[in-house]
Order: C-alpha cells, then structure tokens, then sequence
C-alpha cells in the first residue's frame, strides 16, 4: 500500500512539473515581441460619400503611403465611404475596401449610384490601338460576308501597306483583288525621324484614354495588351462585337508615300455598306467629334473624314459604331516629332476621352 501511494505522489508530481513547462513556455512566447498592430482596425464607422479633389488621388489596399496602390483616380471621383482613423478614410470600391488620404478628398452629398443605374450611367468602349510587332500576311476576308473560297488566289501580299491609308500609299498584289481580301496584319510604320514604332505609339495613347475613361466609370477593353501579339483586324473588330462594345475606336498612325502629308484624319464606312450601315450616322458623328477635339487640342491639322468600304476592321463592326483615328503621319517630320512628345500624346488621348464622353452624355466639356 505504502508502494502504491508513492508511485501515486511521483505521477501527480510529474504532471504539475510538466504543466508549470508548458505555461511558462506560453507565457515566454507572448513576451518575445510585441504583435504589430492590424493596420486596418481600429477604424471608426462613417457612413457617406467622399469625392477626389485633385488628379491622381492613389487608392491603397492598406492605409500605408509605402503600401501597395489598389488604383489611381483622377479628380471628382465619388466613393462610397465606411471609416475613418487618422487622418485616413476607408472607402469601398470594386466592392473591395480600400484607404485614400484624407486630404485627397472632401465629403459629398452627391447621390451614389445604385446597381440599377450603375447599369446605365457605364459604357462599353473598345479601343483598338492599331499593329502589333510582326506583320501578318496571311489573307483574311475583306467582311464578313466574303468566304475564304470566294478569294481566288490565295497567294500572300508582300507589299507594305497601311490599311488605313490604302488610297496613299501601297499597293496590292496584281494576283489578289483588295476588294475580297486583305493581309491580316500590315507592318507597323516607322518615324522618318525619331525611328519610333507606329504600334507603341497607338498603344500609348489607348492606354492613357482608357485609363481616363475608368475613372469616370466606363468599361474600356483595349484589342491587345502588348506589342508581341498576333490579332488580325478582323479578329480585334469580332472581339468588340463579342464583349458588346458600345463603340470601336481604332487609334493609327500610319505612313503614306508623300512626306509633305500631315496632320489627322478619321475613316469610316460607307452609308451604303451592308454590314454597317445601320450606324452610319453615328459613326460619322463620332468620327467628326473625336477628329475636332484632337485637332483643337493638339494644333494639328484637320484631313477630314473619309468614307471607305476598304478597311478590314471596320467592315466588320457590324453591331456598332465604328471609327478609325489616324492621329498622325510617321512618315512626315512634323508629325513623327509630335508622336515623339509625351505632352503631345497626352493631349491626343484627352481629347479623345472628351469625344467619348460628349458622344455619350451630350455634354460639352472645356478644353
């Protein structure tokens, strides 16, 4: 009994031992560093509306000026507001909560919209920022309408032309009638001066329209992401019929075989063409908005709009308006310095985002 009775007090004597290791280990883990603060608690409940009170306003995921930026906003922005805490406000957007610097915005009364007029206050714009690295030779229907087998010689077109700027320079083989078919892709143009590339350029300004554009609520897709792709004209059109675009803008900046030729020009089709003719009108209109806008802001001169049943991209818009922007000519010393100018390129897609805004809203925005 007197044998049992110790192997008792050993095993209770164990356990407190054991125990009083592991509190202490507990205890040592809590006090080797302080935990850091959630940067994102703490936050007092506000209910509201904030609007941006200058451009690019930076949105952070965490209230942190050295953390990462969820999005950039211009001024007037509204945003729907949940907190506060030292001098930041935690907002929603995206459906996603995100903080701004107080300074950067003020409160407004202004009515944020519901998703029933989310619905009709956005816009569906595809920009389609023109060329692509290679050139692409192979033969795609001139429209929709036209088969592959309708093309009799299949033989490939090695001439180097813009197909904006088929009526000035290029030409097509003898073998092919441009009527039916047309390379998929034509070679980007070169500055004469500068050496710059036409499809950096395009993409430059698409890019900062679009991005002007979000702001202010628009749904904006652009026809590539990159210069290393292989998107014929057709396809880019094809892929704004499918994501139900609003309007088509393609941006080019082509060449023609005269140097003197500068300043901007706008195409569209013809009244009478089958696949488009249904926004006719309001193809014109655009064209005619987004050509006064850019040649007022930029200084350059205005061509004039041209009617033309020959360009491959916008015969096959066939569910919207449709324009094409030659912002410039590189094969002109004037204008390939222009296209050359950052502050220049700015004012482009300004202008531009004016011309889309004005054509949707009706209103008249200051230069």
């Amino acid at each position: 009994m007197k044998k049992k009775l110790i192997i008792l007090l050993s095993i209770v004597m164990c356990l407190a031992f054991t125990g009083c290791r592991l509190i202490g280990s507990e205890s040592a883990s809590e006090t080797d560093g302080e935990k850091k603060e959630d940067p994102t608690s703490g936050f007092i409940e506000l209910e509201g509306y904030v609007k941006t009170i200058r451009d690019e306003v930076n949105i952070y995921r965490t209230p942190d000026e050295n953390g990462e930026i969820y999005m950039t906003l211009n001024k007037g922005v509204d945003l729907k507001r949940t907190g506060g805490k030292n001098g930041w406000v935690r907002v929603r957007l995206n459906d996603i909560l995100c903080y701004v610097n107080g300074k950067d915005v003020e409160e407004t009364t202004i009515k944020w919209a519901t998703e029933t007029d989310a619905k009709t206050v956005t816009h569906i714009v595809y920009i389609d920022p023109a060329k692509q690295i290679e050139k692409d030779d192979t033969l795609e229907p001139i429209r929709p309408d036209i088969k592959i087998s309708d093309i009799a010689d299949t033989s490939k077109n090695e001439e180097n032309s813009d197909e904006e700027d088929s009526s000035e320079q290029g030409t097509e083989s003898k073998n092919i009638d441009s009527s039916l078919a047309k390379a998929a892709m034509a070679p980007s143009a070169i500055g004469v001066t500068t050496g710059n590339f036409e499809y950096d350029i395009t993409f430059a300004i698409a890019d900062k329209t679009r991005k002007e554009l979000e702001t202010m609520g628009y749904t904006v897709i652009l026809s590539r992401e990159s210069d290393s792709v292989n998107i014929s004209n057709s396809k880019r059109a094809l892929d704004a019929v499918s994501n139900e675009a609003e309007i088509y803008i393609r941006i080019s900046a082509g060449s023609t075989k005269n140097a003197n030729t500068k300043g901007m020009a706008g195409f569209i089709t013809t009244d009478s063409n089958p696949n488009t003719k249904d926004y006719y009108t309001k193809s014109y209109d655009l064209c005619n908005l987004m050509l006064d806008k850019a040649t007022k802001k930029t200084g350059a001169k205005n061509l004039g709009l041209f009617k033309t049943d020959e360009l491959t991209s916008l015969n096959y818009c066939t569910t919207m308006p449709a324009v094409s922007i030659n912002v410039g000519y590189l094969s002109n010393v004037d204008d390939d310095t222009s296209l050359g100018n950052e502050e220049y390129v700015n004012k482009v897609s300004d202008a531009l985002t004016d011309a889309v805004v004005e054509y949707f809203t009706g209103r008249n925005l200051t230069e």
